[in-house]
């Protein structure tokens, strides 16, 4: 667990600084190597913090490559995220009379019937694919003999461009108010998780840091890059483009569907060609070397 993100990467990037270490290269400009935690969760108490705190504007930079999985190719276009959560309220009563309560996983459980990614509106993009919405934790009741008087879920929505954060809330709300209309007996209400909406991103192809790696990687491994789609959302990445510094998701994990299992691996090739391309681009982009 953890190889492909985010191990990997570390091992690539420590690899690089150990190449220019060797090698001897002075470098005029300067390379920062920022170490994130907590991006599972929101990144509170990882980038969230240094952009609250003003350090990664003061870091500022040309460019950043951010080392989540893409084998070693450029991912500059971003779906957007959203986790959301949403509560029923019931009415618990013992199990031999449920009709005189409210089963709250019951009406949870149309909830999800009902909830599909089609009542966005969002047609598929020609790159990033659709948008999608998928339930992801359910907990309800108390015991086995009473009627669940409460239930909350959660489910994460992948946005496409043309949609927003604000706007699906909108949407789905209107949804649930729709569905209140039908059963008044139907109390639910829904909320975007904090630090949970991550609005769909794009770093434009001539930015300088898409530009130079599209030059680096073959330079490094005799193949050209290719152009990925970000299925998953900027991540942190978001948090150092608002604060004034362009980037790109680049590393050595072969994609984002080899993370989080637990048998992730990365191709040791994959790293070794990663730690050169990190130090290429160090050296061009600090000491205005060609390569």
């Amino acid at each position: 667990r953890g190889a492909a993100d985010m191990k990997g990467a570390l091992a690539s990037v420590l690899g690089a600084f150990k190449a220019i270490r060797d090698q001897r290269v002075k470098i005029p400009g300067t390379l920062t190597w920022v170490l994130l935690s907590d991006g599972e969760h929101g990144d509170q108490n990882g980038a969230a913090e240094l952009a609250g705190r003003g350090i990664l504007k003061n870091i500022g930079g040309d460019m950043v490559l951010y080392t989540e999985s893409t084998s070693n190719n450029i991912i500059r276009s971003f779906k957007g995220r959203i986790f959301f959560e949403v509560k029923v309220r019931g009415r618990s009563v013992h199990v031999s009379v449920p009709e005189k309560g409210i089963n709250a996983i019951e009406k949870m459980a149309r909830i999800v019937e009902t909830f599909k990614a089609e009542l966005l509106g969002a047609a598929p993009h020609p790159f990033l694919g659709p948008c999608t919405l998928t339930f992801s934790t359910i907990q309800g009741g108390s015991a086995v003999n009473v009627v669940g008087g409460r239930c909350s879920g959660t489910f994460d929505v992948r946005m496409v461009p043309g949609q927003t954060s604000a706007g699906v809330l909108e949407t789905l709300r209107g949804v649930i108010a729709e569905m209140k209309k039908e059963d008044p007996e139907l109390d639910a209400s829904l909320d975007i998780i904090p630090h949970g909406a991550r609005e769909v991103t794009e770093v434009g192809e001539n930015e300088p840091v898409v530009r130079l790696m599209e030059k680096v990687v073959p330079a490094v491994r005799g193949r050209p890059n290719k152009f990925l789609p970000g299925i998953e959302s900027p991540g942190a990445l978001r948090l150092f483009i608002d604060n004034g510094t362009p980037g790109i998701f680049f590393g050595p994990g072969e994609f984002i569907s080899e993370a989080h299992l637990p048998n992730e691996r990365v191709p040791v090739q994959n790293l070794i060609d990663a730690a050169g391309m990190f130090a290429t681009a160090a050296r061009a982009v600090c000491g205005h070397e060609p390569f």
